[in-house]
């Protein structure tokens, strides 16, 4: 399987863009409700890594060393007949070291695909950097759709993110118990003839 297959007939960004949503639309579309949130420090964190690495949400290869930077588990799970397709090529890395895009189709979806050119020590500063900068979860959104993202695999059962969730959900039952009000122990009394009881 190459990595640098061609796709045959290349799509009109233009055209594909015609009746989608503008720049400042999609950005006016945030969910209200997204349960990941940044702070100013990691907002500046990931600016930087996007201006000195690109996108590493996709599957990016490194054809220096013949290493793949990002995807890894997203790679392993495709079938082996997926098709890794170029859909554009510059002649030199351009400022973020990119040397081709695409994308990686399995016949149902097509998967974002990125060919970088780096040397070893900026490839593992790449990996890092695209499991680093994600930003903290709002545990207390989440934390009422756990059971349905559970159900769709979306967290999915015995993931780290499931698991903090419910230790965070003990720690709080616990110390809900811990606040009970103590009562006195009292010894309960039964009479032998005629079975009644009564508390001392």
């Amino acid at each position: 399987m190459s990595l640098f297959s061609r796709d045959p007939k290349p799509v009109d960004a233009e055209a594909q863009a015609t009746g989608y949503p503008t720049i400042d639309e999609l950005k006016s579309g945030a969910h209200p409700d997204n349960p990941r949130t940044i702070n100013a420090k990691q907002r500046r964190a990931l600016e930087d890594s996007m201006a000195r690495y690109g996108d590493l949400s996709g599957i990016v290869f490194n054809r220096r060393t013949g290493h793949i930077v990002c995807g890894h588990q997203r790679l392993a799970l495709m079938p082996e007949d997926a098709l890794p397709v170029i859909t554009t090529e510059w002649p030199k890395p351009n400022g973020v070291n990119t040397t081709a895009v695409g994308y990686i189709s399995d016949l149902v979806e097509r998967w974002p695909y990125r060919v970088v050119d780096v040397a070893p020590d900026v490839e593992e500063e790449m990996m890092i950097a695209a499991n680093a900068h994600g930003g903290e979860w709002n545990l207390d959104l989440l934390e009422d759709r756990l059971a349905i993202a559970a159900e769709t695999t979306a967290v999915g059962a015995g993931s780290s993110l499931e698991r903090q969730l419910r230790a965070r959900k003990r720690a709080r039952e616990s110390k809900a118990e811990d606040t009970k009000p103590k009562g006195t122990s009292k010894v309960v009394h039964k009479c032998p003839e005629c079975g009644h009881t009564w508390s001392s």
